[in-house]
């Protein structure tokens, strides 16, 4: 189903219609400004996961106390979770979406997941401008 819901969704975006598996079973999409999102499939539903960008440096304990709330109930995330990565060095994003959903209800999913991404893009970018 995922493999399905995955190339409706590059017909959709109009991108290269080309879905690859991992050894991991994880799907992988690439988007304009996001390195990539990997996709697996759960039972019920679905697991998605990018790297947002590089950890800060400078004020670091600040940027992560602001990650904390985010999370906190998934206020700042749209329900998914802000991580790093396991040598600290990428902020990530994850979303657990454990029950069925249709194709259109997928679609909406990835979207609130992108869009996340690019906000806490942004968020990095202007906090690594603040002296």
């Amino acid at each position: 189903m995922l493999e399905q819901y995955l190339k409706q969704l590059l017909l959709d975006l109009e991108l290269e219609p080309t879905v690859e598996k991992s050894r991991e079973n994880f799907y992988s999409l690439k988007l304009p400004q996001i390195s990539e999102i990997q996709l697996k499939k759960l039972d019920p539903g679905f697991y998605f996961k990018t790297t947002v960008g590089p950890t800060p440096e400078k004020r670091k304990e600040d940027f992560l106390g602001l990650l904390l709330r985010a999370n906190y109930l998934g206020q700042g995330t749209r329900g998914a979770s802000l991580g790093m990565s396991l040598d600290e060095k990428f902020l990530t994003l994850s979303a657990s979406l454990s029950y069925e959903m249709n194709y259109k209800h997928f679609k909406e999913s990835i979207e609130d997941f992108v869009n996340t991404t690019y906000y806490w893009q942004d968020e990095l970018k202007l906090h690594n401008t603040i002296p």
